[in-house]
């Protein structure tokens, strides 16, 4: 009999990404929109900053993809502890309104980018490329 020697499998190394938005039906929507993007694996979801903070830990995502409009903590907060776990995990805020004052808050608050809902279809592969460029064309 002849063995061949084991060889590994070459696949694409995926961005792993967890989604925070306390509306459900955005929740969905998000994932749904992420199931479609073969570079990301979500890991998880969470609908409050308490459960985010503590799902980043367990699950070490890459990415988060976070409400900038949750309520109470401050979203901010929650991004500063996210910050202080051995993975660091990139942050985007994501936003109700493209207005210009709610990117500076996220930006000040040490997100790596904010982008609008409306718009993640649509900008969800250049933002990855751009958070992670050794992803690109993977």
């Amino acid at each position: 009999m002849n063995a061949r020697p084991w060889q590994p499998v070459n696949r694409p190394v995926r961005i792993r990404i967890l989604v925070v938005d306390e509306n459900e039906r955005l929740l969905h929507a998000l994932l749904q929109l992420l199931a479609t993007e073969p570079a990301v694996d979500v890991v998880g979801s969470a609908r409050s900053l308490d459960e985010a903070v503590m799902q980043a830990a367990a699950l070490a995502p890459e990415l988060v993809l976070i409400d900038w409009n949750l309520p109470q903590p401050a979203t901010s907060e929650s991004c500063r502890v996210m910050r202080l776990h051995p993975v660091t995990p990139k942050i985007v805020a994501l936003l109700d309104d493209d207005d210009d004052s709610y990117r500076d808050s996220a930006a000040a608050a040490g997100a790596d980018a904010a982008v609008g809902k409306g718009r993640l279809s649509e900008a969800l592969v250049p933002l990855l490329d751009e958070l992670f460029p050794a992803h690109q064309g993977k």
